[in-house]
């Protein structure tokens, strides 16, 4: 369970007070950096990925529109939206 001040419940917090809606599904995905490199190729083979204490965590809906609606959280909850019918620029 996610303690209040956990980046997930802030996420689902900040989801619910800009959407006014629970979101439906909530997924995080733990930091890392590679500290020997990226590409294998270059590396005789090794690299060497390492967990570190960052994470980022996006909370999602669906809609019925091509409109994708986005919201940092820890940008000062700055709102952005697209339209996927169009280029994006």
């Amino acid at each position: 369970m996610c303690t209040p001040d956990a980046p997930a419940s802030r996420v689902r917090h900040a989801f619910l007070e800009h959407f006014g809606a629970e979101p439906s599904l909530l997924v995080r995905a733990p930091g890392r950096v590679n500290l020997i490199g990226e590409f294998t190729d270059f590396n005789d083979g090794y690299c060497l990925p390492c967990a570190i204490d960052r994470e980022t965590v996006v909370a999602a809906r669906s809609r019925q529109d091509d409109q994708v609606h986005v919201v940092a959280v820890d940008a000062g909850g700055s709102p952005d939206r697209f339209d996927l019918s169009h280029a994006i620029d």
